[in-house]
């Protein structure tokens, strides 16, 4: 495997000190930096405005220095007079900034770490309580309807708490965060009283030199179950005339905010309705941008844009007011900002999937956490989608990541891997699914690393989230007998995507391989919930009848594999679904792989030793 530095010794390091913080660009994101940054020069409390035009001298009198400022999003009532008093007292602190010096702040590579520790720790979560039950949610859904209703807001973004318990290793949970939620904007900062994780994908605005950028979400469509359904699903979003009206007023808003600072004439929506994707969702992205006016500085830029409109609503203020009322309770740092300065630019991300974690004194190794949880309302939300929203947002506290990688297993000749150009268009389409990176040429050198030239090898392939390689290698042996399969009892789902990439979550598939092998058969075949035919646990499914060659579907739920495609390339191989009853009618059975080819198959029994196919 490639030698990297674990991630698990930056996070112990945040942990060492107050204000020693970690700003995370993943690997594969263009934008960005990643630093380290510890043993902070200066604190400073962030109560007004005076505050940050004393952060805004200090980062004129020292360029040099790193810089990293968090600001509740109630730090916005102090930036409209109308609504100045309406959640805190003037002695409220609304944010807090740390500075560093250079020899303090350590430029991180994230091509050189690895989310996947050697050993891995333990941790759970547990004790999981919403702020809202779902009838006082819904009825702060119904209020804001009337409001837009009356015309007061066109959308809210209403927000609730979830309060957890963590017991075991921080550094586990945090690695799995990073796993679960792919995002370009990551902070990890100890404040001395709590930790803060922000996972957010969602940038409020990059300033460098006299140009400033900003990028508001808006508009989410469900992730398909293939890349196939993916695509499909990424279309819809992009066409969808609510989602792009939605987007469109969060656009006009920031528009309107950035032409306070602005030049005349230089602000400009230079990319609307993008898609980009997450784990679990296809997201709409605008990117806007301008020329700052001469003289412009953080003050002005905070006091024209924060907080950014995209977690509000629209008309801004009057959004803030409504939400004052119904949620009746600070958001702190959740919708606010984290501020990173470098000498070359400032970052600001708009801080969702923020949580924080509080040291329990009683108990060791235990926090106390929480993560807020919002859902945008508009005119035709309902109480109960709305809930159901925020639930699905708080599932990935307590569903344990299920750690894996993608492979690709592949034979080499001796010379070559023969179909490597497939095996890697495959990776491919699935790293882009899983949002994984993929470095073609990277991976083709780790097997040549690997080749024995001479010998004939099967060789497997992994790759990690971050483009982590492993190749593993064993002697390749030819099977010459008929195959015995037996048909599994246990079927798949054509609708769970698990079963369309080839990954390590390979448990059912080898449970069942298991059980064919203990009961004298060499492969179990396996049924979708319509009673036809799939594959193989490691092998693709192929039958010929009136002389043609055939294949199930792959949206009867299985792999794509590379066989499979090389002979429907080929022109030798057609798609056609089968159920086992149909089976007799077959003049041959084949189970085929890349690394076997095609194998006859001498019998396809039931676990009730019925008989569906013999070659006799």
């Amino acid at each position: 495997m490639d030698k990297r530095t674990e991630i698990s010794s930056l996070l112990n390091r945040v942990l060492r000190g107050r204000g020693n913080a970690l700003f995370l660009t993943p690997p594969g994101y263009q934008e960005g930096k990643s630093l380290l940054l510890s043993s902070p020069v200066y604190v400073k409390a962030v109560r007004g405005l005076k505050d940050i035009r004393e952060i805004e001298r200090r980062r004129t009198e020292n360029p040099e220095n790193f810089g990293a400022l968090l600001l509740d999003y109630e730090f916005g009532f102090r930036l409209e007079e109308k609504i100045s008093r309406l959640s805190f007292t003037d002695s409220d602190i609304t944010g807090v900034y740390y500075e560093y010096q250079p020899e303090k702040s350590e430029v991180i590579d994230p091509a050189t770490i690895t989310l996947y520790p050697k050993k891995r720790k333990q941790y759970r979560v547990f004790n999981q309580v919403l702020s809202d039950s779902p009838d006082s949610y819904g009825e702060k859904v119904e209020r804001l309807k009337e409001y837009i209703a009356r015309g007061d807001t066109y959308q809210i973004n209403l927000t609730t708490e979830a309060y957890f318990t963590l017991d075991g290793d921080l550094t586990a949970f945090i690695i799995d965060l990073l796993k679960k939620q792919s995002a370009q904007y990551i902070t990890i900062i100890n404040t001395g009283a709590h930790l803060t994780i922000s996972v957010s994908p969602e940038l409020f605005f990059r300033v460098r030199g006299d140009k400033i950028l900003t990028a508001p979400m808006k508009g989410t469509i469900k992730r398909g179950k293939n890349l196939q359904e993916d695509e499909i699903r990424k279309e819809q979003l992009g066409n969808s005339a609510k989602d792009r009206a939605e987007n469109l007023m969060i656009v006009d808003l920031l528009r309107n905010d950035l032409g306070k600072i602005c030049e005349f004439g230089s602000v400009n929506a230079d990319r609307l309705f993008e898609i980009e994707t997450y784990e679990t969702v296809h997201q709409m992205v605008s990117y806007i941008s301008g020329k700052l006016r001469a003289g412009t500085g953080l003050s002005d830029i905070i006091t024209a844009l924060f907080p950014c409109g995209s977690i509000t609503g629209a008309p801004k203020f009057r959004s803030m007011e409504i939400i004052n009322e119904l949620e009746r309770r600070k958001r702190g740092l959740y919708t606010g900002s984290i501020f990173f300065f470098t000498p070359e630019e400032t970052t600001a991300n708009v801080a969702i999937r923020t949580a924080e974690l509080f040291a329990d004194s009683d108990t060791p190794k235990r926090y106390r956490g929480v993560l807020p949880l919002g859902s945008g309302v508009v005119w035709d939300s309902t109480p109960d989608g709305e809930y159901a929203e925020i639930l699905k947002k708080g599932e990935f506290l307590t569903r344990r990541h299920n750690d894996f990688r993608l492979f690709e297993t592949c034979y080499f000749d001796g010379e070559k891997i023969p179909l490597l150009d497939l095996h890697l268009n495959r990776l491919k389409g699935s790293a882009k699914f899983h949002l994984f990176l993929f470095d073609e040429a990277a991976i083709k050198e780790a097997l040549r690393e690997n080749f024995t030239p001479g010998q004939e090898l099967i060789m497997k392939l992994l790759l990690g989230k971050w483009g982590e390689l492993e190749v593993q290698t064993r002697p390749y042996e030819k099977i010459y007998r008929h195959l015995r399969v037996l048909l599994s009892d246990n079927g798949v789902n054509s609708e769970s995507q698990e079963f369309y990439f080839k990954t390590t979550l390979r448990d059912f598939y080898d449970e069942e391989f298991s059980c064919a092998l203990h009961a004298g058969y060499d492969e179990v075949l396996f049924l979708n919930e319509h009673g036809r035919i799939t594959e193989g646990s490691w092998t693709n499914f192929f039958y010929e009848l009136g002389g043609q060659l055939y294949t199930p579907e792959v949206s009867e739920g299985l792999l794509d594999g590379v066989l499979r495609q090389k002979l429907l390339a080929e022109g030798t191989l057609r798609e056609r679904n089968i159920s086992p009853e149909d089976l007799a009618q077959c003049a041959r059975v084949f189970m085929g792989n890349s690394v076997r080819g095609l194998m006859p198959v001498a019998e396809v029994r039931s676990g009730k030793n019925r008989l569906f196919y013999n070659k006799n």
